[in-house]
């Protein structure tokens, strides 16, 4: 039993998905670090390992948590809520 070749349509759907993802990718903000984290989680994995913490762990900072609620909380309703510091 022989396969239905793809139609141009298809082809060319996947062929836009894959540039698209490529775009993405390429235009990422680039980490600042060795190992291809942010320094926030650098940080946090280096205490983290330190603390000789090796299992999945919730960690729940309670500065950034607080800073998180007083912007929700202070958004007009009616406005979107940025979803990154000065975004």
């Amino acid at each position: 039993m022989a396969m239905k070749r793809p139609s141009r349509r298809t082809l060319l759907a996947v062929g836009g998905a894959g540039v698209a993802a490529g775009g993405a990718v390429a235009l990422w903000p680039k980490a600042e670090v060795a190992g291809g984290h942010l320094p926030y989680f650098a940080a946090m994995s280096e205490a983290l390992k330190r603390a000789k913490i090796t299992e999945p762990t919730l960690v729940i900072d309670r500065r950034r948590l607080a800073s998180n609620i007083a912007i929700v909380r202070s958004a007009p309703i009616d406005e979107p809520i940025p979803s990154r510091p000065g975004g």
